[in-house]
């Protein structure tokens, strides 16, 4: 059996990346600046968020006048393939949508009251 002696093999010699004079000249434990100090009396608060664009066409649909698919498009941004399914989407959950028509021929809609029964 053949040793080979620890300091000239190279798996087994070991590599510094910094010099040891290098590593003894920084302190162990240093303290961290402290951050700066906001001019009010705490914390910013947090942003508000703006509601959600389901909320809004909710909201649009259960006014008086109801709404077309024009303005749920207009007001959500979304096209109105994306309007329809979010309007099935309330039927489906239980929801009830009436439908009725303006006198130039467009299509209104208006999530009725939720009816509670007074028995």
């Amino acid at each position: 059996m053949v040793q080979l002696p620890t300091g000239d093999h190279p798996m087994t010699a070991k590599a510094s990346c910094r010099p040891a004079a290098e590593l003894q000249s920084q302190p162990a434990n240093t303290i961290a600046a402290q951050p700066p100090t906001l001019d009010n009396n705490g914390p910013a608060p947090p942003p508000i968020k703006p509601p959600k664009k389901s909320v809004q066409a909710i909201t649009l649909l259960e006014a008086e006048d109801g709404a077309t698919l024009a303005d749920l498009c207009a007001m959500t941004g979304w096209q109105a393939h994306t309007c329809r399914a979010f309007l099935t989407g309330l039927r489906k959950k239980g929801r009830v949508l009436e439908r009725s028509h303006r006198a130039d021929g467009a299509s209104v809609y208006n999530l009725a009251a939720a009816k509670v029964a007074a028995q």
